[in-house]
């Protein structure tokens, strides 16, 4: 079956991290919540709230990976305030967590090599979507970083973990992608780097997989063991040759 509509993830498959930018993120969060819990009267030391970050880790990590459930930014916030016995209203706590999310516009990440080019080129040929697992950047700062880079309008649709309350690999958010893009699930192609969630649910919800290499890199055994059969890409140059001997 000919290739109609591909889906994208969105971290490290269009999107990467620089490290100054993620060391700009982590210096205006620290100053927002140190704000914050001085204002309640709260002065914790850094391995007290070191502590409360790490109870937050271990839901996060729980829900993402045993049990394929968002982990808003508000509810991080509110196990870290109630591990410091701090008491505030739920309109404060969700105040702070949407100040805690745009903090990623002050330091936006950068299109992976070949992104920007590419694109454009593919909406041409096919219908485009995002499937993304958000963490503490949520849906609506992802598609403002989209926005300003010029290519929201390219993807038909964007599914984001934060607003369906669900991750990869959860077949929901693949078939969710398949209905808003209109396309069957045999006449899709997911391209994203992490084999358990984007691999897996690709396949999972009867899509065809491309693994993106270009930023996660993998050892040939870990492909031939985790993903035989799986193409993979490591470049976005690449890509367009890629989807077509997809046949």
């Amino acid at each position: 079956m000919p290739v109609r509509a591909v889906t994208f993830d969105f971290w490290m498959t269009l999107y990467r991290d620089s490290p100054a930018a993620l060391r700009v993120r982590a210096r205006a969060r620290r100053k927002l919540l140190g704000d914050f819990l001085r204002r309640h009267a709260h002065e914790p030391s850094d391995a007290e709230l070191a502590e409360a970050w790490q109870q937050a880790e271990k839901v996060f990590h729980d829900r993402w990976q045993n049990r394929q459930l968002a982990f808003p930014v508000e509810e991080r916030i509110a196990v870290v305030l109630d591990h410091l016995g701090v008491r505030s209203t739920g309109g404060e706590r969700a105040a702070l967590a949407a100040a805690y999310e745009d903090c990623s516009l002050v330091a936006p990440p950068r299109l992976i090599a070949g992104v920007r080019g590419t694109i454009p080129r593919l909406a041409g040929k096919y219908t485009l979507g995002i499937i993304c697992d958000t963490g503490i950047t949520p849906g609506r700062v992802l598609r403002r970083f989209l926005e300003s880079d010029g290519l929201l309008r390219h993807f038909r649709h964007c599914v984001f973990s934060d607003e369906t309350g669900r991750t990869k690999p959860h077949v929901g958010n693949f078939q969710r992608a398949l209905t808003e893009l209109g396309a069957e699930a045999g006449e899709a192609v997911h391209v994203g780097d992490l084999i358990r969630t984007d691999i897996r649910g690709a396949q999972a919800a009867g899509m065809r997989a491309l693994l993106f290499t270009g930023i996660t890199k993998y050892t040939l055994a870990q492909l031939a063991a985790e993903a035989d059969g799986v193409p993979a890409v490591e470049s976005f140059h690449r890509l367009p040759a890629a989807l077509r001997a997809m046949k």
